[in-house]
């Protein structure tokens, strides 16, 4: 019978350095979306969430602060003057892929955004 003889050690084996968990490498970002009006990149939680949610024969904006409701997420700065701006230019049927007709939009839905904040 033959023996194996010892394997050398490798760098793999032994050379391993420790994780620094406070190294910029590793350190954990917030998530980042755009805002669909102006194009302003923001905190995920900066920004307000919309879903073309389902909704009689086609689907209707719905807001969805929890981030919780199934769909894409649509996201526009928290004023109102941004939801409009995404409602003109059609931004929120486009990021959700659907078509011109397909998507109900209610205009209280923007009423509802802070007026307050600088965009």
């Amino acid at each position: 019978m033959r023996t194996a003889a010892p394997r050398p050690p490798t760098a793999r084996r032994e050379g391993r350095k420790a994780l620094d968990l406070d190294s910029p490498a590793t350190a954990r970002s917030t998530p980042e979306r755009r805002c669909l009006a102006c194009g302003r990149r923001a905190p995920k939680a900066d920004l307000a969430r919309f879903v073309a949610a389902p909704a009689g024969n086609g689907r209707a904006l719905a807001r969805d602060d929890g981030g919780r409701l199934p769909g894409r997420g649509l996201y526009v700065c928290r004023a109102r003057a941004c939801f409009e701006r995404a409602v003109a230019r059609r931004s929120f049927r486009r990021a959700a892929r659907l078509e011109d007709g397909e998507l109900a939009i209610d205009p209280a839905l923007g009423a509802a955004l802070d007026d307050d904040e600088q965009v």
